[in-house]
């Protein structure tokens, strides 16, 4: 297995692991996110979720469940804005998480926007930041997608960038930053494409 291989591997497996630790805290909802996970990733469902999809599938045969609306985390639908707006940032999330770890590891030579700032996450970082997302996200934007903004950056940022937030500016002088920055930029398959194998 290739290296790069094996840190896509790692980061879904991460992926997986935490809904795991969501269900078992009781969000039922983790159960249906894994699939749809697992559906992007092109990854095994793994032995927990396999087992509760079968205690599911019994309980419906025997009647002892009636709906699948609370074992999938079921609850009223929010607005249609919102729920664009949830859609919209989950798609350009990689891009934004790329976007932030260029920044992050940029180097005092690199910097040409905020005079000595390079790299911190302030509104002049969160503005470069938006922009850079905006360029690797092109084929997303063409289809239709409106721009990323600081707004949704920072709120990406706060759900899925903490560790970014904590490589050190300029990537730290060591092999931290340069660790971070072979993360892979996982891009879910299209619908329709065939499923790889090894």
């Amino acid at each position: 297995m290739s290296e790069n291989r094996k840190r896509e591997d790692d980061w879904i497996l991460s992926k997986l692991n935490a809904l795991e630790n969501e269900f078992r805290a009781g969000n039922d909802a983790a159960l249906r996110e894994l699939l749809f996970q697992c559906a992007y990733y092109q990854a095994v469902i793994p032995d927990w979720a396999a087992d509760a999809l079968l205690s599911i599938k019994a309980r419906l045969r025997s009647g002892e469940l009636l709906s699948l609306d609370k074992e999938f985390g079921g609850k009223p639908r929010p607005h249609a804005k919102k729920l664009q707006m949830s859609d919209r940032l989950e798609k350009f999330t990689p891009h934004v998480l790329a976007a932030a770890l260029h920044w992050r590891c940029r180097t005092v030579e690199d910097d040409q926007y905020n005079m000595g700032k390079v790299g911190a996450f302030d509104e002049q970082g969160f503005d470069a930041i938006a922009e850079l997302a905006n360029k690797f996200a092109t084929d997303l934007i063409n289809s239709g997608v409106k721009k990323i903004s600081r707004r949704s950056v920072i709120d990406i940022l706060n759900n899925d960038g903490k560790e970014i937030k904590n490589i050190p500016r300029g990537g730290g002088g060591s092999g931290h930053g340069v660790a971070h920055m072979q993360m892979p930029n996982l891009i879910e398959r299209r619908i329709g494409r065939k499923i790889l194998h090894d």
